[in-house]
């Protein structure tokens, strides 16, 4: 059809690619919408296998203990991990006074059951013979249940310290407690906390830490560490609602053995290892 006195012409071609266009939006959007569907799908799908993938089974003391403990470090091998401590931690030759905070009182052989725990949980990452011997396991005091365990892994991340993995753990496993749960908790660790653990655990409002190996000490055998006492964190926290009771050193017969030897190649090696010569590491009699 032609519209008189004008030179625009209009004809029925000109209406089939304006309906071509229309099948092709309309296409577009229905297959916009099939591949949001397949997306909510997948994420819905993987929601429920993350749900799976998180569900933790704690254990309790014996359960841990009685753990098969791998003859070798699974994670790095002694020499690599001994090459990281060398590399990132300052040697310390000074031995100085254990901190000096408030005694154990009674349960001591429950504790030491817990702190043992506490070491089996570095075994289970490193072996009998660990060149990182630090570990934590956190606690349930009223039903004696163990709530989580971890090593540290700090070669991953210089702030995964074994009481940060615990708390971070349990957090994330137990979520949605209240300050009561939390401060009903013990934290056991082979190690006095650094100012970062110990900072953490009283943001948290954990009830109990008790720590076998102090600072001091580690820095005597060799190991770098800031100066600042878990007591010292424990004091200056005082406008925090919760309060913490900080105990130790408990246990260091425990775990000292397993400190002494990384940086001195006459120390003798913790039970039920030797000494190989080349490198000068501990590894499984």
């Amino acid at each position: 059809m032609v519209k008189e006195g004008s030179n625009t012409r209009y004809s029925g071609r000109i209406s089939a690619p304006r309906c071509s266009s229309l099948s092709h939006l309309h296409t577009g959007i229905l297959l916009s919408i099939l591949i949001s569907m397949v997306a909510v799908i997948s994420v819905s799908e993987a929601c429920d296998h993350h749900k799976e993938v998180l569900t933790y089974k704690p254990l309790n003391a014996a359960e841990l203990l009685s753990k098969r403990r791998v003859a070798v470090n699974d994670r790095k091998s002694q020499e690599e991990s001994l090459k990281f401590l060398h590399n990132y931690m300052a040697k310390r030759n000074e031995a100085q006074n254990a901190v000096q905070v408030r005694p154990l009182d009674g349960n001591s052989d429950v504790d030491s059951m817990w702190m043992k725990a506490a070491l089996s949980a570095v075994m289970e990452c490193y072996g009998p013979c660990p060149s990182i011997p630090y570990g934590s396991v956190l606690v349930h005091k009223p039903t004696s249940k163990l709530v989580m365990h971890a090593c540290n892994t700090a070669y991953l991340d210089a702030t995964n310290h074994a009481e940060m993995n615990t708390i971070q753990l349990a957090a994330h496993y137990y979520p949605n407690k209240t300050q009561e749960w939390w401060n009903s908790l013990t934290l056991y660790t082979t190690a006095e906390p650094c100012a970062m653990c110990m900072t953490a655990a009283r943001w948290t409002g954990i009830g109990e830490i008790v720590y076998a190996t102090s600072i001091s000490t580690q820095s005597s055998y060799g190991w770098g560490s800031i100066k600042v006492s878990a007591q010292t964190i424990n004091e200056a926290s005082y406008e925090l609602p919760t309060r913490s009771t900080l105990q130790g050193p408990f246990g260091t017969s425990i775990t000292n053995p397993y400190f002494a030897w990384q940086f001195n190649a006459s120390a003798p090696c913790p039970p039920g290892c030797i000494r190989q010569t080349s490198p000068a590491i501990c590894i499984p009699q």
